[in-house]
């Protein structure tokens, strides 16, 4: 699934008989080579926010998150690998928590009260963990997540079709 002009996601259940989620990044990562997409990253892991984190740090090939390792995966890195905003992402760092790690070691009822819902989302999401039905593992699989980071910005990604709203085949 296109989710926006530089992600796309896809249920990965399946593919444990045809060489697991390695071998679901290395088919995904070849086959966008392929449609001539440069700077790909594919990230692997329980919910959507640490696949992609993980896709953001892939490079050249994919970086798979074993089950239950979202949370310490996330830890070191800084919190713009959130999908938070960069408002929240301030006061957070003015507060000493410049890593997603010190957010999740914070109080959920805390940041609630603090900061409200996207408080305690980010809080969620720090702890690799994600409410959303279609953000996390489904059927014991994980998600995939391809981060495009060296795009032409005047073409689409697909010369066949539209992939997201205003793009347009090339």
């Amino acid at each position: 699934m296109v989710v926006g002009p530089e992600l796309g996601r896809v249920d990965a259940r399946g593919w444990e008989r045809l060489g697991g989620e390695k071998a679901l990044g290395r088919v995904l990562l070849e086959a966008l080579r392929e449609a001539g997409m440069r700077g790909i990253g594919i990230g692997i892991g329980d919910v959507a926010v640490v696949a992609d984190a993980a896709a953001r740090l892939a490079d050249p090939g994919p970086i798979i998150v074993p089950p239950e390792k979202g949370r310490e995966f996330l830890a070191s890195l800084a919190l713009g690998y959130l999908p938070i905003s960069e408002e929240l992402q301030e006061a957070f760092r003015a507060l000493g928590w410049g890593k997603i790690g010190q957010l999740a070691e914070r109080d959920a009822s805390e940041l609630e009260a603090r900061f409200g819902p996207a408080g305690l989302e980010a809080h969620l999401w720090a702890r690799g963990e994600d409410e959303r039905a279609s953000h996390r593992r489904s059927g014991g699989r994980f998600l995939w997540s391809s981060r495009i980071r060296r795009r032409p910005w005047n073409r689409c990604c697909s010369p066949f079709a539209t992939c997201w709203p205003g793009c347009a085949p090339t």
